[in-house]
């Protein structure tokens, strides 16, 4: 039986690795912190995810973090030199770090391990020996959100219905044919047009009768039969009415679907999802709500990939600002590093767009790539090199 320390800090995952690693069955931890809120409310986040009992884990709040001597006096009073104690010394400032080193030197423990992760290696390093071991567990995407803090829902981890057909669109979209590119923009327009859109969140599916001949858009009544005919070739000849996830499939849904796919066949990963959405639970309320299209895990980091099937930049795009900035808020909430992927359907036609991207990539690290770099294999290399 030993004692596992853990300095808590901002980033949970070395923390969580060192305890599925070295943790065994009649092992306590003990939580090092500071008295910041946000850093102790951590705590919660990796024994709620590594699923340890409350009374296996003490927490010591350290009660003046900037003060040497007095961390180290109050570490020293938790200490039993009669005990056993596996110390990851990852977490925290060099302050806390060093405090409980020196603390750990002077309690007179005989039998005490040092540890440190050079994360996101995944190696742990044992400072008394200089040996490396390997760590062997891989997280999941579910685990990696819930150490941060957050939930998360509506996730699509295996095959499904419409991934046959995310390559044929693919295929038809990238020939620029003009009929499929107007179908599925009159039928953005009916996906977004009141009550249909209050009908569709609703989960209620809609006649072709409503969605088309009834439309109050001419064009759209006008080109009923061509819609109906184009929706029938998807989803069979006898398909009478649509709802949400069929339309937002064809609209746009479909190339989500194909990068998944894509990711999932060539891509090396440990756990790859789909359409995820990821919230903030406080006090029963979801708050600060984003979706993610790709996420997935490899070697313990995660990776995020943000689908586009219309332009980006220009004057009909979505702006290259809000992008990037929705790119910095995950990144940020998720403690990512260079690791936020956007992929763009259409080509890029602007050089003022191109060099923007360009620069965020070299500012933020957010790569971008356009459907040349789909075809001919760039960004299956370059997120395997990633």
């Amino acid at each position: 039986m030993k004692t596992i320390v853990s300095i808590v800090s901002e980033q949970t995952v070395p923390n969580y690795l060192f305890i599925k690693e070295m943790m065994e069955e009649d092992d306590e931890l003990l939580f090092v912190t500071s008295n910041n809120m946000k850093i102790k409310e951590k705590i919660n986040f990796i024994v709620a995810v590594a699923k340890i009992e409350a009374e296996r884990t003490k927490t010591m709040i350290l009660e003046n973090e900037k003060d040497f001597s007095s961390m180290c006096e109050q570490i020293v009073k938790e200490i039993d030199p009669q005990k056993s104690y596996a110390v990851n010394l990852t977490g925290g400032t060099k302050l806390m770090s060093m405090a409980v080193k020196q603390a750990f030197d002077n309690s007179g423990a005989k039998n005490v391990e040092m540890y440190y992760i050079p994360f996101p290696d995944n190696k742990i390093l044992n400072l008394n020996t200089g040996n490396e071991m390997d760590i062997n567990c891989r997280l999941k995407v579910r685990e990696y959100i819930e150490l941060h803090g957050l939930t998360c829902s509506n996730p699509t981890n295996k095959d499904c219905h419409y991934a046959e057909k995310s390559k044929e669109f693919f295929e038809q979209f990238i020939k620029d044919d003009e009929t499929f590119i107007e179908n599925v923009r009159l039928l953005r327009e009916c996906q977004n047009q009141n009550p249909i859109k209050n009908n569709l969140d609703k989960r209620k599916k809609m006649t072709f009768a409503d969605l088309f001949e009834n439309n109050k858009e001419k064009v759209i009544r006008e080109n009923s039969e061509r819609l109906k005919e184009f929706v029938r070739q998807i989803w069979g000849d006898t398909v009478q009415e649509i709802g949400k996830e069929q339309l937002r499939f064809i609209t746009g849904g479909w190339f989500e679907y194909f990068i998944y796919d894509l990711v999932k066949e060539s891509v090396a990963n440990d756990d790859v999802v789909c359409g995820l959405n990821i919230c903030r639970q406080i006090e029963g309320k979801k708050e600060g709500r984003n979706e993610l299209d790709i996420v997935y895990m490899h070697d313990n980091r995660m990776y995020i990939i943000e689908c586009k099937t219309g332009g980006i930049g220009g004057k009909d795009g979505v702006p290259v600002s809000s992008i990037v900035y929705k790119g910095e808020t995950i990144r940020k909430r998720l403690g990512l590093a260079n690791n936020f992927v956007i992929v763009n359907a259409s080509r890029i036609k602007n050089n003022n767009v191109e060099n923007e991207m360009r620069t965020n990539k070299e500012l933020y690290g957010i790569r971008y790539f356009d459907r040349e770099k789909i075809m001919n294999g760039e960004l299956v290399r370059e997120l395997n090199s990633i």
